[in-house]
């Protein structure tokens, strides 16, 4: 089943899984003007666009890269993505840094990128043995997982948002408000990266959904977001766990799923 979000807002669930790989190529569609915002080309064209890459550089305008201990040398680098979903999240942070930068939080701060897929397009994980995806995710750099933008935190990088614990036990997403959710820039951000139809669909958690779904129509009404991106939406979440692979582990981090 998918519903989308859109300026009527209705939400729904999406399946967790690598999508079509064979989604018909479309022509770049207009980029917004955004005065005083110089940003990076968003769309990729030719033949190299599905190309296998590192994140590099690991920082720039709106985001940097957080490597785990074991995950700094390029061989060993989580951070692999195609080239065409790199492009797009450079320019979808790079907008959020610059259109938020007075909003209230942390202003322009970056945003931090966590599992893409191995070196060899493998779910990460793989070379320990312990993939630490479900099977069919983070596969071949076509998926990236994105930190939520937070509010009363140090800095954007990847932790929870909410309440995740019940009677000494991590329940492995919200059990509570995401009270330190940045609704505002996380639903830019999502609205921004849907100017590419070539996203699939963004995973989150449910409990995030209200909020974010208040701050889409706002950014959409106010034309922060371009009508086709706003008809576009497409959130994956589960209120109760219907095993399409979004009821766990995406109070950290939203999932950017690539056609």
């Amino acid at each position: 089943m998918r519903r989308r979000v859109a300026i009527g807002l209705t939400v729904g669930l999406v399946a967790c899984g690598g999508g079509d790989d064979h989604a018909r190529a479309t022509p770049p569609e207009p980029v917004p003007d955004r005065p005083g915002c110089a940003l990076p080309p968003r769309d990729c064209v030719g033949p190299a666009c599905a190309t296998l890459e590192p994140f590099l550089p690991a920082a720039g305008p709106g985001y940097e890269d957080v490597p785990l201990a074991d995950e700094r040398a390029r061989a060993t680098s989580t951070t692999y993505v195609r080239r065409d979903l790199m492009m797009l999240v450079k320019y979808a942070t790079a907008v959020v840094a610059c259109v938020g930068r007075a909003w209230p939080g942390l202003g322009d701060a970056p945003l931090a990128l966590g599992d893409g897929s191995e070196r060899a397009g493998t779910i990460p994980g793989t070379r320990q043995g312990r993939p630490r995806h479900p099977p069919g995710t983070h596969v071949a750099g076509r998926d990236l997982d994105l930190a939520y933008y937070q509010r009363d935190q140090p800095d954007h990088h990847l932790r929870s948002i909410c309440p995740h614990v019940e009677a000494g036990v991590d329940q492995r997403r919200c059990v509570g408000p995401p009270t330190t959710l940045d609704a505002e820039r996380t639903a830019l951000l999502i609205g921004t990266l849907f100017e590419s139809p070539l996203v699939r669909v963004i995973g989150v958690d449910a409990a995030a959904v209200p909020a974010l779904e208040a701050a889409l129509a706002a950014h959409c009404r106010a034309g922060r977001v371009t009508a086709a991106a706003c008809a576009r939406v497409a959130l994956g979440f589960e209120a109760t766990d219907q095993g399409r692979g979004w009821y766990h582990a995406h109070h950290h981090h939203l999932h950017v799923a690539w056609r």
